[in-house]
């Protein structure tokens, strides 16, 4: 695996109106009816409260979601894509970089399209909104890596390790995926942060929106998606501070809360290597019979189960003698080995691979 480029920055962003009253949702349902872009996802039996989705604006960068409710808060989220956005025509792959100008042109260009769904209009050459994009809260951002490798790198490999890593406290693996979405996507979260690893190139070309001069390359996105009480307090912002600061500071740290994740997932920095290889070494190069037989307890429950978060339970439970300290231990002599306890299969074309977790010191 070979890293030719690393591009940080922000894939996508939310920004939500909140507070709206039904009749004013209404009004913007309405429309989007007009112009047969409207879609329920979920309502009550009297279609009263529902939350409802339209692809009216996606060409511009935004695809809208709204929730009308007749006894609770009103409210319609914006997701956007800043690069398509500001760029006016769709950005497959570009992550967006803020600086103040940006931030305000973004703004200018969500209050044109406030103005489109009904959420403003114009008296003579000044807008007047329901609703300024001012007043628009960043409820979601996405911090995000471009990781393009090289032809040879076999992505799909590489997600078959995220899946085989150590899912953090408090974390759940995705569910509902089929075999082969499993195959070039992976996905984490719990009720405020998401993490993604996916194949960008094999979910354009299965969107129909791949450009031909991306056909044949890899790139492997990696994305933490932080909600707004998540993002507030790992970044150190304050609610009260502009859209672009907010922004800014995410940008800033893209770097450090990828990393962060990483390093959950992946607790060991030694090689990916297949399992027999990595029993071998572990026979051959560590004297102590107990860590010994731990090592090699945790190496077959990786290989053989849901991954190394699993075996590690597994292992806390066989062998009462291991806590949280005996796991470092036995982490850290994995590391002394250069081995990882996740394991290539057998079908693996690559003899090893370098430990995702040392990605850093590849991009550097």
């Amino acid at each position: 695996m070979k890293i030719e480029k690393a591009e940080f920055g922000i894939h996508t962003i939310e920004l939500y109106a909140k507070d709206l009253k039904y009749q004013e949702v209404q009004k913007v349902i309405d429309h989007l009816a007009g112009e047969d872009n409207i879609r329920i996802m979920s309502s009550d039996p009297y279609n009263i409260d529902r939350h409802l989705t339209s692809t009216l604006l996606v060409n511009n960068g935004i695809r809208l979601r709204i929730h009308q409710s007749h006894d609770k808060s009103n409210g319609i989220a914006f997701i956007i894509n800043p690069s398509t956005l500001l760029k006016g025509k769709y950005q497959p792959t570009k992550l967006y970089r803020p600086k103040e100008r940006s931030c305000e042109k973004l703004l200018e260009q969500v209050g044109d399209a406030l103005i489109e769904i009904g959420l403003g209009t114009y008296d003579g050459s000044e807008p007047v909104f329901i609703v300024s994009p001012d007043e628009l809260s960043l409820s979601q951002i996405d911090l995000t890596v471009n990781l393009w490798l090289d032809r040879e790198t076999d992505i799909e490999e590489l997600i078959r390790l995220f899946w085989k890593g150590r899912i953090p406290k408090n974390f759940s693996r995705q569910g509902g995926l089929s075999a082969v979405e499993r195959q070039h996507y992976f996905g984490i979260s719990n009720r405020t942060v998401a993490f993604k690893a996916y194949d960008k190139i094999y979910e354009l070309e299965r969107n129909g929106r791949c450009p031909k001069k991306l056909t044949g390359r890899k790139l492997l996105r990696l994305e933490v998606s932080l909600k707004r009480e998540s993002f507030l307090k790992k970044l150190g912002v304050e609610r009260q501070d502009s859209l672009c600061t907010m922004l800014k500071t995410g940008f800033n740290l893209v770097q450090g809360v990828i990393f962060h994740y990483l390093e959950k997932l992946f607790p060991c920095s030694g090689n990916h290597v297949r399992y027999e290889i990595a029993k071998e070494e572990i026979l051959n190069g560590i004297e102590d019979p107990l860590l010994r037989e731990q090592m090699i307890f945790l190496l077959r429950k990786t290989s053989n189960g849901a991954g190394l978060d699993t075996a590690a339970q597994k292992l806390k439970k066989d062998y009462k003698d291991v806590k949280d300290k005996r796991m470092k231990k036995i982490y850290s002599a994995f590391d002394t080995l250069d081995i990882n306890p996740i394991t290539l299969p057998n079908s693996s074309k690559v003899a090893q691979l370098p430990s995702i977790k040392a990605v850093d010191e590849l991009i550097f």
